[in-house]
């Protein structure tokens, strides 16, 4: 009998950590991709990390009841396919949904004969395909700040890691030049280190995503310029970067471009 597990929490209590500790326990499990409407990041791949796409092929998934769950987030649509859910279960394939706790409540009202499903030794095993529902719900702080794509974070959550927050500006070649370095921190290192991008010029909205999306950065980046929360000021040479220790102070200023190796010379 094949599970499907539903992970609910905001961002930065560990979720895709637990994802990945599961992932790496048994090759019988995968994550849904789900469906999208936002537009590709540099890096991403079709199918891989979304599906990408249109917003009238999403309406139209929607009016044939083709998710389990839905939501908009930031004008974008997000979705977890009932097919493709289904399939992998009848394949004998456990799913893990990371979504939040108001797309497990869409699971739970959408999928309401398939928790945990009576069994019978009549029923015939490839009709015993059922879903078992559990939601992890983590006791993680109220979010202080949000990212461009409306995830949002806890300061708490991020103790035990270096915080690396990052100051560029889109007319900035310093701050061009460094952005692959940081992409690759960001990427390589995520058990030891966050890296946090600010917008210099504290543009918001649909106008942020499209400078993030000139600048080809793959790390989150704050919503709205967070020095008063961050107890920092607003650099005046760019690009600035704040390094936070494990317990959340503040170690070091560096100015100008810097490299993956100098940024983990600074982790102990």
């Amino acid at each position: 009998m094949a599970y499907l597990f539903i992970i609910a929490a905001p961002s930065g209590c560990g979720k895709t950590s637990l994802v990945n500790a599961l992932l790496k326990k048994s090759s019988n499990i995968c994550v849904s991709v789900s469906h999208t409407t936002r537009k590709p990041r540099p890096e991403e791949i079709n199918g891989t990390n979304y599906h990408f796409i249109s917003v009238d092929e999403f309406q139209e998934m929607i009016k044939d009841n083709k998710f389990v769950e839905f939501a908009e987030v930031f004008e974008n649509l997000y979705g977890s396919s009932r097919q493709l859910i289904e399939d992998n279960l009848n394949n004998n394939i456990d799913v893990i949904l990371e979504i939040d706790w108001q797309g497990a409540r869409q699971v739970k009202i959408n999928m309401p004969k398939s928790i945990f499903p009576p069994q019978s030794k009549s029923t015939p095993r490839k009709h015993v395909v059922g879903f078992g529902l559990v939601i992890f719900l983590s006791a993680c702080a109220k979010a202080d700040f949000v990212d461009a794509d409306g995830n949002g974070y806890s300061l708490s959550s991020l103790q035990g890691k270096y915080v690396f927050v990052n100051y560029w500006a889109t007319w900035c070649a310093p701050c061009i030049k460094e952005i692959p370095e940081l992409n690759k921190l960001s990427r390589e290192h995520t058990d030891d280190l966050i890296i946090l991008g600010v917008d210099f010029d504290q543009v918001k909205g649909e106008e942020l995503k499209k400078e993030i999306a000139k600048m080809n950065i793959t790390f989150p980046v704050f919503a709205i310029e967070p020095s008063k929360l961050l107890d920092v000021e607003i650099p005046r040479v760019l690009p600035t970067t704040y390094v936070f220790d494990r317990e959340g102070k503040l170690k070091a200023t560096l100015v100008g471009p810097q490299t993956e190796d100098s940024l983990l010379a600074l982790v102990d």
